[in-house]
């Protein structure tokens, strides 16, 4: 289970080593894929880094949210139409290896004060109800 989408790379080379090298069928799941209809239906785009899609649901995870430091920031899209920092952005779509700081001055997109914990729990509740239906079947 990914919690960073900085990691997905890393993690799909991984199931790749596994398979080709050990023959090892591996499976990888980035969290807040298994509750996109939910992301949809809850934030307030742009969904991406410290929005209030994330805040709501480490909120509501009792991670440490300081709502005083809370920020909205829309982001930047290095390539317009196709660069987006926006995980709710559809089609066409460009992928580059990006940093930080050429989406954001904050370190955030999105707008973090708009996070709730009720947002939070809805999501996480989705998460985990459709985690565990993966579970099951992976050992079905």
């Amino acid at each position: 289970l990914n919690g960073h989408g900085g990691n997905t790379a890393a993690i799909t080379n991984a199931l790749h080593v596994l398979r080709d090298d050990h023959d090892i069928t591996a499976y990888a799941v980035n969290w807040w894929s298994l509750a996109m209809d939910k992301i949809k239906e809850a934030a307030t785009p742009p969904v991406y880094h410290a929005c209030d899609m994330e805040t709501s649901v480490a909120w509501y995870l009792d991670q440490r949210v300081l709502a005083e430091k809370r920020v909205d920031e829309p982001g930047k899209s290095p390539v317009p139409g196709y660069v987006v920092a926006d995980m709710l952005s559809g089609p066409p779509t460009a992928q580059m290896a990006t940093m930080m700081k050429q989406l954001t001055d904050t370190g955030n997109v999105g707008y973090s004060t708009q996070a709730t914990r009720e947002k939070g729990k809805a999501i996480a509740d989705v998460v985990i109800e459709r985690l565990t239906e993966l579970i099951r079947r992976l050992t079905a």
